[in-house]
């Protein structure tokens, strides 16, 4: 089981070999955007109608 393991550890691709950059990351432009709190404040009347 070790071996196998430490075979799987050799194989993989380091997260280093595959960086990901803000361009190239489609998330990278929304972290932080839901820091304000204010995303879905006031949003009942949009449901629900009002």
């Amino acid at each position: 089981m070790l071996q196998y393991v430490q075979q799987l550890a050799r194989t993989q691709k380091s997260p280093a070999s595959n960086p990901h950059t803000q361009s190239s990351d489609p998330l990278a432009n929304f972290i932080g955007a839901v820091s304000h709190g204010s995303l879905a404040a006031n949003l009942d009347d949009e449901l629900y109608g009002g």
